[in-house]
Protein backbone atom coordinates (compact mmCIF):
# COMPACT_ATOMS: atom_id res chain seq x y z
CA UNK A 1 0.00 0.00 0.00
CA UNK A 2 1.23 3.71 -1.12
CA UNK A 3 1.99 6.35 1.29
CA UNK A 4 -1.05 7.94 2.67
CA UNK A 5 -2.71 4.68 3.39
CA UNK A 6 -5.24 5.43 6.36
CA UNK A 7 -5.52 2.84 9.24
CA UNK A 8 -9.09 1.89 8.49
CA UNK A 9 -8.23 1.29 4.83
CA UNK A 10 -5.58 -0.78 5.82
CA UNK A 11 -7.31 -2.92 8.48
CA UNK A 12 -10.27 -3.10 6.13
CA UNK A 13 -7.62 -4.69 3.54
CA UNK A 14 -6.14 -7.11 5.82
CA UNK A 15 -9.21 -8.58 6.40
CA UNK A 16 -10.96 -8.96 3.24
CA UNK A 17 -7.80 -9.22 0.97
CA UNK A 18 -10.05 -6.30 -0.93
CA UNK A 19 -7.52 -3.32 -1.90
CA UNK A 20 -7.88 -0.62 -4.27
CA UNK A 21 -5.55 -2.37 -6.76
CA UNK A 22 -6.90 -5.71 -6.64
CA UNK A 23 -10.37 -3.23 -7.32
CA UNK A 24 -9.00 -1.74 -10.32
CA UNK A 25 -7.54 -5.24 -11.62
CA UNK A 26 -10.63 -7.55 -10.82
CA UNK A 27 -12.52 -5.07 -13.02
CA UNK A 28 -9.89 -4.67 -15.57
CA UNK A 29 -9.97 -8.35 -15.86
CA UNK A 30 -13.37 -8.66 -16.06
CA UNK A 31 -14.26 -5.85 -19.01
CA UNK A 32 -11.25 -7.54 -21.29
CA UNK A 33 -10.95 -4.54 -23.08
CA UNK A 34 -9.61 -6.27 -26.70
CA UNK A 35 -6.58 -3.73 -26.88
CA UNK A 36 -5.39 -4.23 -23.09
CA UNK A 37 -5.76 -8.17 -24.43
CA UNK A 38 -3.91 -7.97 -26.94
CA UNK A 39 -0.93 -5.98 -24.81
CA UNK A 40 -1.19 -8.85 -22.42
CA UNK A 41 -0.32 -11.22 -24.81
CA UNK A 42 2.33 -9.03 -26.41
CA UNK A 43 3.91 -8.13 -23.10
CA UNK A 44 6.53 -11.05 -22.20
CA UNK A 45 8.42 -10.84 -20.22
CA UNK A 46 6.39 -8.26 -18.59
CA UNK A 47 8.61 -5.44 -16.82
CA UNK A 48 8.29 -2.45 -15.28
CA UNK A 49 4.68 -1.07 -15.87
CA UNK A 50 4.13 -0.40 -19.28
CA UNK A 51 1.74 1.53 -21.27
CA UNK A 52 -1.51 0.67 -22.08
CA UNK A 53 -1.38 -0.91 -18.63
CA UNK A 54 -0.50 2.22 -16.52
CA UNK A 55 -3.32 4.50 -17.92
CA UNK A 56 -5.80 1.72 -17.39
CA UNK A 57 -4.87 1.44 -14.19
CA UNK A 58 -5.16 5.25 -13.80
CA UNK A 59 -8.13 5.79 -15.11
CA UNK A 60 -9.40 3.13 -12.55
CA UNK A 61 -8.41 5.81 -9.92
CA UNK A 62 -5.25 4.76 -8.64
CA UNK A 63 -2.94 7.31 -7.20
CA UNK A 64 1.00 7.69 -8.53
CA UNK A 65 2.14 6.37 -5.46
CA UNK A 66 -0.22 3.01 -6.19
CA UNK A 67 1.17 3.08 -9.60
CA UNK A 68 4.58 3.73 -8.71
CA UNK A 69 3.91 0.44 -5.69
CA UNK A 70 3.50 -1.96 -8.78
CA UNK A 71 5.74 -0.64 -10.95
CA UNK A 72 8.27 -1.60 -8.30
CA UNK A 73 6.58 -5.25 -7.82
CA UNK A 74 8.76 -7.62 -8.98
CA UNK A 75 9.31 -8.19 -12.57
CA UNK A 76 9.16 -11.85 -12.56
CA UNK A 77 6.16 -12.02 -10.38
CA UNK A 78 4.62 -9.22 -12.74
CA UNK A 79 5.46 -11.54 -15.56
CA UNK A 80 3.84 -15.04 -14.22
CA UNK A 81 1.02 -13.03 -13.19
CA UNK A 82 0.59 -12.36 -17.01
CA UNK A 83 0.74 -15.54 -17.86
CA UNK A 84 -2.13 -17.14 -15.62
CA UNK A 85 -4.35 -13.96 -16.76
CA UNK A 86 -3.63 -14.29 -20.37
CA UNK A 87 -4.17 -18.99 -19.59
CA UNK A 88 -7.86 -17.85 -17.71
CA UNK A 89 -8.62 -15.17 -20.84
CA UNK A 90 -7.61 -18.45 -23.01
CA UNK A 91 -9.65 -20.93 -21.25
CA UNK A 92 -12.37 -18.46 -20.40
CA UNK A 93 -12.00 -18.46 -16.68
CA UNK A 94 -12.67 -15.49 -13.88
CA UNK A 95 -9.71 -14.24 -11.97
CA UNK A 96 -9.68 -13.07 -8.18
CA UNK A 97 -7.25 -10.79 -7.46
CA UNK A 98 -6.43 -10.40 -3.10
CA UNK A 99 -3.81 -9.34 -1.03
CA UNK A 100 -2.60 -10.35 2.36
CA UNK A 101 0.45 -9.78 4.99
CA UNK A 102 2.88 -12.67 5.48
CA UNK A 103 6.07 -13.36 7.81
CA UNK A 104 8.88 -13.26 5.35
CA UNK A 105 11.03 -10.98 4.23
CA UNK A 106 10.07 -10.29 0.53
CA UNK A 107 6.65 -9.87 -1.47
CA UNK A 108 5.32 -12.69 -3.41
CA UNK A 109 2.96 -13.79 -5.32
CA UNK A 110 0.68 -16.93 -5.73
CA UNK A 111 -1.28 -18.17 -8.63
CA UNK A 112 -4.04 -20.88 -7.75
CA UNK A 113 -6.60 -22.88 -8.60
CA UNK A 114 -9.71 -21.51 -6.19
CA UNK A 115 -12.75 -23.38 -7.48
CA UNK A 116 -14.36 -24.75 -10.99
CA UNK A 117 -13.35 -21.53 -13.58
CA UNK A 118 -11.34 -19.52 -10.71
CA UNK A 119 -7.87 -18.57 -10.74
CA UNK A 120 -6.66 -16.64 -7.36
CA UNK A 121 -3.93 -14.54 -7.64
CA UNK A 122 -2.53 -13.03 -4.20
CA UNK A 123 0.19 -10.51 -3.84
CA UNK A 124 1.92 -10.79 -0.29
CA UNK A 125 3.29 -8.15 1.44
CA UNK A 126 5.79 -8.70 4.33
CA UNK A 127 5.01 -7.42 7.78
CA UNK A 128 8.39 -6.48 8.16
CA UNK A 129 7.51 -3.74 5.31
CA UNK A 130 4.65 -1.77 7.10
CA UNK A 131 6.06 1.26 8.31
CA UNK A 132 3.81 3.20 10.56
CA UNK A 133 3.04 7.08 10.94
CA UNK A 134 6.25 8.66 11.94
CA UNK A 135 8.23 5.88 10.30
CA UNK A 136 9.32 8.20 6.93
CA UNK A 137 10.77 11.62 6.56
CA UNK A 138 8.63 14.59 6.01
CA UNK A 139 5.16 15.43 7.38
CA UNK A 140 3.21 12.39 8.49
CA UNK A 141 -0.75 12.10 8.81
CA UNK A 142 -1.99 11.14 12.02
CA UNK A 143 -3.50 8.31 10.31
CA UNK A 144 -1.00 7.42 7.56
CA UNK A 145 0.33 3.38 6.75
CA UNK A 146 3.08 2.43 4.08
CA UNK A 147 4.20 -0.75 2.72
CA UNK A 148 7.59 -0.61 0.78
CA UNK A 149 8.17 -2.61 -1.70
CA UNK A 150 11.48 -3.59 -3.11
Amino acid sequence: MPAGTSWATFNQARLTGVTKTTQALDTLYAARNSALVAALRAASPFGGLPEPFRTALDSKGLSPLELDHILKWPDDQKERVREAVVTALDSNRAVRFAWKLHEAADERTTIRNTGPGVITITFFSPWSKVRPPGARYGPVAPDDVTIDVG
